[in-house]
Formats: C-alpha cells, sequence, structure tokens
C-alpha cells in the first residue's frame, strides 16, 4: 500500500522560531522598555507596555526590527527541525504561511534558510499581512491553505486555526505557554504543546 503523503502548512513565528522572545529583547533594547512575550496582545486598545500611543506604532515597530540586520539572529523553535526533517525526509511537503508582510521577505527568507533550509523551500514561503501594515491588505490563512490544498496546518493563533479549520484542513495550534493563544478553539482543532508532540501525532 503506498502511503498516503501530506502537504503541511507551518505558521513562521514562535511556531518555527523563537520570535516573540527575540523582538521583545530587541524592542527593549531599541526602546527602553521592559516588553515581555507576554505583552504580545491582538488587542489594539492595549499599548501601554510598549510605551507608544497607537497599536500601529506597536506594529510598525516590531515589522522594523523584523527587518533588521540584529532580527536574523533568531534561534529555532526546540525540536522542530528534528521533526521536519523526518516529514520531508517520509515525502511529505512543507510549505510556510506567515502573518508578516512582503516588505521583511529578504530576513524572512535568510532566516528560513539559515535555519530550515535544508528542509522547506523558501520558494514555499507566503505572508498573509496579519496586522495590515502599511494599510495593506490582510489575507486570510484559510484562503491561503485552501488554495495550496494543504492536509494539515500548525499555528499558534487561534483565528488562524479556527480559519483554516473551516476549510476542512486537520489543523494544530501550536503552545500553551503562550497568553496571546489562551482560550478555546474550534473543536476540529488539535492543540499540542510542543515539538515533541507534533512529531508523536504524525507517527500516529
Amino acid at each position: 500500500m503506498t502511503q498516503a503523503r501530506f502537504r503541511i502548512g507551518l505558521d513562521f513565528d514562535d511556531v518555527l522560531i523563537l520570535s516573540a522572545d527575540h523582538t521583545a529583547q530587541l524592542y527593549n533594547k531599541l526602546y527602553g522598555t521592559h516588553v515581555t512575550r507576554d505583552d504580545w496582545y491582538d488587542d489594539p486598545n492595549i499599548v501601554e507596555p510598549w510605551e507608544v500611543k497607537t497599536f500601529e506604532e506597536v506594529v510598525n515597530r516590531v515589522i522594523s526590527i523584523h527587518g533588521s540586520q540584529d532580527s536574523l539572529e533568531v534561534e529555532p523553535l526546540g525540536g522542530a527541525h528534528e521533526v521536519l526533517k523526518k516529514l520531508k525526509d517520509a515525502g511529505h511537503e512543507l510549505v510556510v504561511i506567515t502573518g508578516r508582510p512582503e516588505v521583511v521577505r529578504s530576513n524572512t527568507v535568510a532566516i528560513l534558510k539559515k535555519l530550515y533550509g535544508d528542509v522547506i523551500d523558501v520558494d514555499e514561503l507566503y505572508f498573509t499581512n496579519y496586522f495590515q501594515h502599511g494599510g495593506g491588505k490582510k489575507i486570510s490563512k484559510g484562503d491561503i491553505a485552501k488554495q495550496l490544498k494543504l492536509t494539515h496546518f500548525i499555528d499558534d493563533v487561534i483565528a488562524n486555526v479556527n480559519s483554516v479549520a473551516a476549510t476542512g484542513v486537520r489543523t494544530i495550534l501550536f503552545g500553551t505557554n503562550y497568553k496571546w493563544n489562551q482560550g478555546d478553539p474550534d473543536k476540529e482543532v488539535t492543540r499540542l504543546s510542543t515539538w515533541k508532540e507534533i512529531g508523536e501525532y504524525f507517527d500516529d
């Protein structure tokens, strides 16, 4: 019997790389603040820890950091490469769908090549502009998942996994220690805490 091949979509920040922690460190160094990973909210009314007046300023500053040379020093999520290499070697296809805007494509590609270049093709990298940076249009990850005919999708944001799960794709909500994704996703979504658990999920 021929083994089924999967087409697996992956979020980038805080699924493949330790983005929030690293970005907070760089932000504090630049602006003298005390932002932590737990200050990452989708609520545009919460701007105090960032010491700005509007959420748009937060987004602009974070995107600027993601486009900086220092952002290239971000670390990968523990266990991710090992699991993805195993999936790649088994013949499964891997694509990345990030909430970042196109303006940071160069740095995002550089990080992907550096940390996952042997398992993920950088041509399979798609940007959705989650925070509508620069007034640009936000693209639904569900729409991209459907277009790319994904079988599975992994993300750390509840709105994203719900959007993809609604298309019929088997979807994983990653991480239980992220303050921004506490709450219950749709019932079709599986929540997993670590890359070890993701590896076991696909082994099954």
